[in-house]
């Protein structure tokens, strides 16, 4: 099941969703023991930036992706890839 899925199935409100999500992204890494994941300096700048008032609403609504960046580069824009798989 995609995360954001499973975030709306379960949550009952805005706080539960923005719990499940954090469970689903920095929860996931601490399991794994990754190392420079979030926002801080040094990270690794793997970002996806989406349309959204709120958690909740990027979440449920999975709206189109407006730009996906992978260490700091851009690799999809408008919802579509950057670059072709040979």
């Amino acid at each position: 099941m995609h995360c954001s899925s499973a975030c709306a199935t379960i949550s009952r409100n805005d706080a539960d969703v923005e719990y499940a999500l954090h469970i689903c992204t920095q929860g996931g890494s601490d399991v794994m023991e990754l190392e420079n994941y979030g926002l801080h300096e040094g990270a690794f700048a793997d970002i996806v930036l989406i349309d959204a008032e709120t958690v909740s609403e990027a979440v449920a609504a999975r709206p189109k992706r407006k730009l996906v960046l992978k260490r700091g580069k851009p690799i999809a824009r408008d919802g579509q890839a950057l670059f072709t798989v040979e």
